[in-house]
């Protein structure tokens, strides 16, 4: 179920964890602090089919920038930017339906100024150059949530270009090596 307001979020969430690792909930917590300057005032949109990493990203959001929506579905979080004056989008690649790459294909062509922040959680190449070319500023691994890869990313988006974290560039590098016959 899903329930926005202007400056906060109301999300009812079900037992099942999507697979989340509940440790890194507590660790995203920690770097909140470290959070505030990046995230602060940016309206922001969470969208994934993870509803334990949304619990964990809207605490993470809890009074530093207003989350002003979070959603499961690629049609939800649409949505979302649409009916607010969203400056961020956080989304995973994976959603209940739809896609993270076609959720920001579509974002983008509504609101071209927004900026994307993907979490990819298959680091396959496929699914990262899907990211890539739907316009994604940044890529960061599932993995590394509670790292501060996420908060790394997002200030390295500050800046021009895509930014990717070191698992994403080891898989597109790795991944692109031909073998030598």
């Amino acid at each position: 179920a899903l329930r926005t307001h202007t400056d906060n979020i109301t999300l009812r969430l079900t037992s099942d964890s999507g697979g989340f690792d509940k440790t890194v909930f507590t660790t995203i917590l920690a770097g909140k602090t470290r959070s505030l300057a990046v995230l602060n005032g940016r309206r922001t949109v969470i969208s994934s089919a993870d509803r334990v990493l949304i619990t964990a990203l809207t605490h993470l959001f809890e009074g530093i920038g207003p989350l002003v929506g979070a959603a499961t579905s690629e049609q939800d979080a649409l949505n979302c930017l649409t009916a607010n004056d969203v400056q961020l989008l956080v989304c995973t690649d994976l959603l209940e339906s739809g896609s993270g790459p076609t959720l920001v294909a579509a974002a983008k062509a509504q609101h071209p100024l927004l900026r994307c922040l993907m979490l990819i959680q298959r680091p396959l190449l496929s699914t990262i150059d899907a990211a890539i070319a739907s316009g994604c500023e940044g890529l960061c691994s599932r993995e590394r949530l509670g790292d501060g890869g996420v908060l790394s990313v997002l200030q390295a988006m500050d800046s021009d270009g895509i930014h990717m974290d070191p698992t994403i560039t080891g898989v597109c590098q790795h991944s692109r090596r031909r073998p030598s016959r």
